[in-house]
């Protein structure tokens, strides 16, 4: 078996387990297949990981602390910019959705554990996604809020809905069924660019910046006060 440094292990470890966990959650994976899938031994698994909930609990860490990077790397790009025009926060939205979709489309396996831990709750595990989430929202309201003091976005609009929309769609996208109806797992490039328009059109229209929209798959406005 390779050895390898404790920090580089754990690592490791918990990036093997986060594919594993995704597929068969925490029961229908074990810890020898754990193992296996690192080059590491059952004990050294053991030794850096802990038991095999704790690990459980590391991967569901490590997905909140990507996604809470990636998200505050948005709001750092808002709140530093040099413009503040609603052409300028089109553009930047479709950056941020372009980024998202590239990303998730490197790590599937991250929207496929958020899903699972959404709807089968692991007993006796701790879930970070609570704190996390609440981090996530206040980054995503403050920046919302300054767009919308800055007269960029409506000031009916709900941010919360929009938010957890957007989230569902991306996650429903990478750990549902084929577009095509088909039982497979993996997207086809020609697949993920079509999504990744229909996000961009999505959110545009959620937000109410869809003026001079081009030409993408029709997304129903939502209704916001005046």
């Amino acid at each position: 078996m390779e050895q390898a440094e404790p920090s580089e292990a754990l690592e490791r470890i918990v990036v093997a387990a986060t594919a594993l966990f995704a597929e068969r959650g925490l029961h229908g994976v074990t810890t020898r297949e754990l193992a296996a899938a690192v080059g590491l031994n059952i004990a050294t698994v053991h030794y850096h990981a802990g038991s095999k909930r704790e690990l459980y609990a590391a991967v569901l860490r490590r997905l909140d602390r990507v996604e809470l990077e990636m998200i505050a790397g948005f709001t750092r790009a808002f709140g530093t910019r040099s413009e503040g025009t609603r052409e300028w926060l089109r553009g930047f939205l479709g950056d941020v959705v372009d980024t998202v979709v590239a990303f998730i489309a490197a790590h599937p396996e991250l929207p496929r554990m958020r899903v699972r831990q959404w709807l089968e709750p692991t007993e006796g595990v701790d879930d970070p996604q609570a704190d996390a989430g609440r981090a996530h929202s206040t980054l995503l309201e403050a920046a919302f809020e300054a767009a919308r003091v800055e007269g960029l976005l409506d000031r009916g609009l709900d941010t919360v809905m929009f938010a957890h929309s957007f989230d569902w769609l991306v996650a429903g996208f990478f750990s549902g069924g084929a577009p095509s109806g088909e039982r497979r797992r993996t997207r086809t490039a020609q697949e993920i660019d079509a999504f990744r328009l229909y996000l961009r059109a999505f959110t545009l229209r959620m937000l109410g910046l869809d003026e001079l929209l081009p030409n993408v798959p029709n997304v129903p406005k939502v209704a916001t006060e005046a």
